[in-house]
């Protein structure tokens, strides 16, 4: 017998970061940014195809953006289209 699954939490690379976004199976993105600015070298948030136009990339909708020490939180959540 199988239990039902409430929530997951989900620690990952841009690869299966992107999947998931991909996918749909996404409810709610807590992202933590840092004050700094890596350059081109630094890798991606998710690897996700990049948009025919800017109006076809996925939106997200800010919940809550709060500081955290130096850093700030950003809590997501994706946008009906």
């Amino acid at each position: 017998e199988y239990e039902e699954i409430n929530d997951v939490l989900l620690e990952s690379g841009a690869t299966l970061s992107g999947a998931m976004l991909a996918a749909g199976l996404v409810d709610e993105v807590v992202l933590y940014q840092a004050p700094l600015l890596l350059g081109e070298a630094s890798r991606g948030l998710a690897a996700l195809p990049a948009p025919a136009a800017i109006a076809d990339a996925p939106r997200m909708r800010v919940l809550d953006v709060r500081a955290v020490g130096t850093d700030w939180r950003w809590t997501l959540v994706p946008e009906e289209r």
